[in-house]
Order: structure tokens, then C-alpha cells, then sequence
């Protein structure tokens, strides 16, 4: 299956199927992990949408919707380190710097965004693919012997 494909995949499976949704609600909140999926483009009751899911070091695996105009140009159109938008498998942080007030009474979240390219495939794949570390047991050694009766020498 062609990576164009797979996001073809991706964008058809309905949003409430996917895993929990992360919202960033106070400075400092912040995501960090590999990308299982990326659905950018779906059609949403609300209009357009994007969304990545993500394989998070705290949370498990998260859906993160990027509603937010530096999410959407840093996650999907790809103004972030890789210039490119954000593939399965690369490394992802995210975190909710400040509030900025606007006019109208609008607010804007500020976030800083990092990503990395990481394995090709998502992470849940991986998992499948690569066999469980097999651990044996250690032989264990018997502990020395005591002495012999008369085996240390009788102080003086």
C-alpha cells in the first residue's frame, strides 16, 4: 500500500473511532511521541479539519486535533524543521506557550512546535513487527564453601 494510499485509508475512518482527544487548556501543556497516523483534510461537521494521533510519553496514544493556525502550519503544511508536513513515525512536540489577546474579544494560543523525522513506519506497526526481548535466566553460582575445620591458621 503507497503512502498516498494509507492517508486515503486514514482520512475515510470516522474521527470517533480514533484514540482519547488531548486538548491543550493551560500554558505548559504539552504532547511529545511518534506520529501513528496523520488525517489532514477530513470533512467534519464543523468544516475541514486535521488531525494527528499520536503515541504520546505521558497520555498513551492521543488524538490531537490542529485547529490552532501555527498547528496547521507547522504540523500539516509543514513549516517546521523537516520543511515538510508531518509523515508516521516522525517525532513530535508540542506545547501550549501563552494566550494573546485579539480584537473582537478573540484569543490566540501560541504554541512551539518541534519535529523529527523518525522511523518510516507508525509506531503500532513497530511493535508488531519487532519480536519481544527473549531474557534467560541467569545460572546461578553457589556461594563458596565454608572452610574446613583447621582450614585458617590459629592466631598466635
Amino acid at each position: 500500500m503507497s503512502a498516498l494510499d494509507a492517508a486515503r485509508q486514514a482520512a475515510a475512518t470516522p474521527v470517533a473511532e480514533g484514540p482519547p482527544k488531548f486538548t491543550f487548556q493551560n500554558p505548559g501543556d504539552e504532547v511529545y511521541g511518534q506520529v501513528a497516523v496523520a488525517r489532514f483534510g477530513i470533512t467534519t461537521p464543523h468544516g475541514e479539519g486535521h488531525l494527528i494521533e499520536l503515541n504520546d510519553h505521558q497520555h498513551g496514544l492521543i488524538t490531537v486535533w490542529l485547529s490552532n493556525v501555527q498547528l496547521q502550519a507547522g504540523i500539516v503544511e509543514g513549516r517546521n524543521q523537516l520543511a515538510r508536513p508531518v509523515h508516521p513515525g516522525d517525532i513530535v512536540y508540542i506545547r501550549f506557550d501563552s494566550t494573546e489577546p485579539r480584537p473582537g474579544g478573540k484569543t490566540l494560543k501560541n504554541f512551539s512546535i518541534n519535529v523529527a523525522e523518525g522511523e518510516t513506519a507508525p509506531p503500532v506497526q513497530q511493535a508488531q513487527q519487532q519480536p519481544a526481548p527473549q531474557y534467560a535466566p541467569q545460572p546461578q553460582q553457589a556461594p563458596p564453601a565454608p572452610p574446613q575445620q583447621g582450614g585458617f591458621p590459629t592466631p598466635v
